[in-house]
């Protein structure tokens, strides 16, 4: 499988099954923006990411 050229926006990414989908969809080639509610889970996630040499941002979507 194939996701060289795809976005994916994977929404609670930071931790659980929501982390190792976003972590295979860099994998099999997709940049990732990853959402969730704890900043520092979503951040550690997209740096995982990154050193995979996919683009990825973290989004947090805990809004006061």
């Amino acid at each position: 499988m194939s996701l060289e050229g795809k976005l994916a926006v994977i929404t609670g990414g930071g931790r659980g099954i929501g982390k190792a989908i976003a972590l295979d969809f860099a994998k099999y080639g997709a940049d990732v923006v990853v959402a969730a509610r704890s900043v520092a889970e979503i951040e550690s996630v997209a740096a995982e990411i990154r050193k995979m040499g996919r683009q990825s941002i973290a989004i947090p979507t805990d809004y006061d």
